[in-house]
C-alpha cells in the first residue's frame, strides 16, 4: 500500500444531509482526524487515520505535518459530493 497517497473515505448519505440540514448533533464524530482502520478496500487491515474538513470554498485541502516532511503534494482529501466536506484516510 501507497502510504504517499490518501485514500478517499466513504461519509453515510444520512450523515451527508443532516449535515446539509445543519442538524447533525454528532458532527464531532465524523469531522476532524480520528484512528481507523477500514474494513474492506484497497486498505482492509491496515491502521491509520481518517481526516474530515469543512471547506466549502476550498479548490484542494492537504493533510501536511512532521509525517510527510511538510509536503502538501502528498496526502490530497477528496470532495464528498457538493457538501463542501473533504475527507481522506492515511494509513
Amino acid at each position: 500500500m501507497d502510504s504517499s497517497r490518501t485514500i478517499p473515505v466513504y461519509i453515510p448519505p444520512f450523515d451527508l444531509y443532516l449535515f446539509g440540514r445543519g442538524e447533525h448533533w454528532d458532527l464531532h464524530r465524523i469531522l476532524g482526524a480520528h484512528p481507523f482502520t477500514p474494513e474492506d478496500g484497497e486498505a482492509a487491515g491496515v491502521a491509520g487515520y481518517r481526516f474530515a474538513v469543512w471547506a466549502p470554498n476550498a479548490r484542494a485541502v492537504s493533510v501536511v505535518g512532521d509525517f510527510n516532511g511538510w509536503h502538501s503534494e502528498r496526502h490530497h482529501l477528496h470532495p464528498v459530493g457538493s457538501s463542501g466536506i473533504w475527507a481522506g484516510f492515511i494509513p
